[in-house]
């Protein structure tokens, strides 16, 4: 395998916590609220000893652009562009515990800021994870974040060159849509009582909601993403979000050898029953994380793919967390308040049912 050998090579050094102090109601009348304030009390948690750390690009393909600029003439003229690439942010502990890097996908949109500090300014999974002894690798989508953004169909539409009609599906989450959809509440602003999710600190949450693509050819390019992301690192183990759940699991179809487990957060389908696709997820052990305040009907939903896939022999569970007592959890659990149990749960999990999971990673 290639290595992308432009790393920094850190010292040790501590995270610290924040304290999220912005004012929902504040947020109810459009009145801006104070930024949440980065805690001055340094974390109590011990110094987090880096080993390497560093950021590549992988997948995508260069094209050539008719329209790199939305203005007629110079300095932009007709040239190659790079497009449906992902960017890859990455950590590697000094203190490695597991042998199989942890690839966080995020999902619709979202970046990878889904897995760094949460909007409350405690650590994300991407720095827990690697106190755990994981070596987790947080990818941008094709088309987001810092992998954006393929421009040439909107710059022939504003150049008169192109139909109106052509432009590429876009959405972006309002606060209103977040939410509700992600079930912070069941009416904005109004939270859940027994509600985790940060609410404090939602202006910091919204600030990350970005302009996602929507046509139904992304979804291929995050799978394409997910794979050239596969046959880089070698055996891996994928954590998907929402959006992110199905092109994860054709990503897994596609490399079985390179897919050591999968666990979908809220996301992801069946394959057609009795397909090949069906027979080689069976083999990849999966787990699925609901959260709370959800339907009766979304719950046995996600449960149907489980029983489907252990029917076939296959190593595969879904957990509704407040059925097993963790109660208030969103579609945004990795940001929870608290997120730090989730992790517990899915990092007990993986060393139960990933064989040879113990070890170092050797890229």
């Amino acid at each position: 395998m290639s290595r992308f050998t432009t790393l920094s090579r850190c010292g040790s050094f501590a995270l610290t916590l924040g304290l999220g102090t912005v004012a929902v109601a504040a947020l109810a009348t459009g009145t801006p609220g104070p930024r949440p304030a980065r805690s001055r009390l340094k974390s109590l948690k011990p110094p987090l000893v880096i080993e390497e750390q560093g950021s590549f690009y992988v997948g995508g393909r260069i094209q050539f652009s008719e329209a790199t600029d939305g203005a007629a003439g110079p300095p932009f003229e007709p040239g190659d562009i790079s497009v449906n690439h992902v960017y890859v942010q990455y950590q590697i502990p000094a203190r490695q515990k597991y042998r199989y890097p942890v690839i966080m996908v995020h999902g619709g949109g979202h970046t990878g800021k889904t897995y760094e500090t949460t909007p409350d300014g405690r650590e994300g999974w991407f720095t827990s994870f690697a106190r755990r002894g994981f070596s987790p690798f947080v990818i941008d989508d094709p088309n987001r974040g810092r992998a954006c953004c393929e421009p040439t169909q909107i710059n022939l539409v504003r150049l008169g060159s192109a139909p109106s009609s052509s432009l590429p599906l876009t959405s972006i989450y309002s606060t209103q849509l977040a939410w509700t959809g992600f079930r912070f509440g069941p009416t904005y602003p109004i939270p859940y009582p027994n509600g985790q999710f940060p609410v404090d600190a939602i202006e910091q949450y919204t600030a990350q909601l970005v302009l996602t693509y929507r046509d139904p050819s992304e979804a291929d390019k995050i799978t394409a993403g997910i794979i050239a992301l596969l046959d880089e690192l070698g055996p891996s183990i994928l954590i998907t979000h929402s959006q992110s759940g199905m092109p994860g699991r054709r990503a897994a179809v596609a490399r079985p050898k390179l897919v050591r487990a999968i666990v979908a957060i809220e996301g992801g389908e069946a394959f057609p029953q009795r397909s090949r696709e069906e027979r080689v997820q069976a083999t990849i052990p999966l787990l699925q994380l609901e959260g709370d305040n959800n339907t009766a009907m979304a719950y046995d939903s996600r449960k149907a793919i489980t029983d489907r896939l252990r029917s076939l022999g296959g190593d595969a569970s879904t957990v509704v967390l407040p059925e097993i007592g963790i109660h208030g959890n969103t579609h945004m659990m990795m940001m929870d308040r608290n997120s730090e149990r989730i992790a517990d749960l899915v990092e007990d999990w993986i060393r139960k049912h990933v064989p040879n999971v113990q070890g170092r990673y050797q890229w």
